[in-house]
């Protein structure tokens, strides 16, 4: 799916569930930060990503924490490349937010929106799509994740 298609498609839907109530809670909360980026453009887009940003660096930190909790509670392996693709989301976005406050070219804000949308769709639909399959006491898990890592509605908002 191109970007442009992948960006007006991207609403949060059952599909993307993988049955823990706090990993979709986080996932439905990465899209709407990417419905935002969606909801502006020009100048308003510039300001907006530095506030997506933001919101994404603690997403990320606290989405990863909770993913290792629930992959080792469901008995999958969080194998290398998972972890590895984590640590490089959040470093780009790091990076990233420190780009931001130059002056940017509007290419260049809309090359930056276009790679979250990608990291994020793949991340529903390949990396996690393996919590979907398990069988366990989804609740019993997500009851764990969510007393180990605070749910990201109570650490930030979304607007």
């Amino acid at each position: 799916m191109d970007t442009l298609a992948r960006r007006s498609a991207f609403k949060w839907s059952s599909a993307f569930s993988v049955g823990i109530a706090s990993i979709d809670d986080d996932h439905r909360y990465a899209i709407d930060l990417l419905s935002v980026l969606d909801d502006v453009d020009g100048d308003a887009l510039k300001t907006t990503l530095a506030q997506v940003l933001d919101r994404l660096t603690i997403f990320a930190h606290i989405h990863c924490q909770r993913e290792e909790i629930v992959f080792q509670q469901v008995g999958l392996v969080l194998d290398a490349a998972h972890c590895a693709d984590h640590d490089y989301f959040k470093r780009v976005i790091a990076e990233t937010r420190a780009e931001v406050a130059l002056e940017l070219s509007i290419d260049r804000v809309h090359g930056i929106v276009d790679f979250i949308h990608a990291w994020v769709w793949q991340h529903l639909t390949d990396h996690d799509s393996k919590l979907r399959t398990v069988s366990v006491d989804k609740e019993r898990v997500d009851r764990i994740a969510r007393a180990a890592v605070p749910p990201l509605s109570s650490l930030i908002g979304l607007h």
